[in-house]
């Protein structure tokens, strides 16, 4: 079994087949050259190798920086409350960000960590996030958050001094145009993925994004995000108590 062999990693074959649809295969390159698959197939498999051998390297994204409002969930916390967002439920577009976040908490499982960068009233959005029954993700599941009316390059470079990593590490998602227009020219080590418009897209574009590659997943990656907010806890702890011997 490749998969438990040291030194080797698996790439899913399958996937690029998949993600090339009705273009996987064209019947003309195999009469002309014996080519089995059509060039999309060819396209995703350098685009995944590519990004393996980053990984390999130690290039891989490591922190995904979300937005909330019209990100996280459907419609403006401060606005409307937390009681009237569009998340889960019966509703198509609800039930659209319940699977992003469903999502986004499935790369925690592979190491990948959750923060937030979102203008907003803090003590709001929380509220949100901790009583909206149909939230996916709770507070403990992400690493760290900006949340205040303050310029998002700004309150991602705090975060990411807080967490120790570099501004390369992070992949930053918001809704708005100006936002990811601001970020690609503030932070260009920032990775910015132009985000689709309809929010039924959202989980598709966030699992087509290949940055995320590691050659391995140990048992410590799936817990990174309990280290980070326990050594967030000690920070606080320390400023509430005013002195290390107290």
């Amino acid at each position: 079994n490749l998969e438990k062999t040291a030194g080797a990693f698996v790439l899913d074959a399958g996937r690029w087949v998949q993600s090339a649809g009705q273009e996987a295969f064209n019947p003309k390159l195999w009469y002309m050259g014996k080519i089995p698959f059509g060039n999309p197939v060819f396209k995703q498999a350098v685009s995944e190798v590519k990004s393996a051998l980053t990984g390999l390297m130690g290039g891989a994204k490591k922190i995904i920086l979300v937005d909330l409002d019209d990100t996280l969930w459907g419609g403006i916390v401060g606005e409307e409350g937390w009681q009237k967002l569009k998340l889960g439920g019966h509703d198509p577009t609800g039930e659209a960000f319940a699977d992003f976040q469903k999502a986004l908490k499935s790369m925690t499982q592979r190491g990948i960590l959750l923060g937030i960068v979102s203008k907003n009233e803090e003590q709001v959005a929380l509220e949100a996030i901790d009583k909206n029954p149909e939230m996916i993700l709770k507070r403990e599941d992400f690493a760290g958050w900006r949340i205040n009316w303050s310029d998002k390059a700004g309150n991602i470079v705090e975060l990411m001094e807080e967490l120790k990593l570099g501004t390369q590490s992070a992949v930053f998602i918001d809704d708005h145009p100006v936002e990811r227009a601001r970020i690609r020219e503030a932070l260009p080590d920032v990775l910015v993925p132009d985000w689709p418009k309809d929010q039924m897209l959202y989980k598709h574009c966030l699992m087509s994004l290949n940055c995320f590659n590691t050659p391995t997943i140990s048992q410590e990656d799936g817990e990174r995000t309990k280290m980070y907010q326990a050594e967030s806890y000690r920070k606080q702890l320390k400023k509430t108590l005013g002195s290390l011997d107290a």
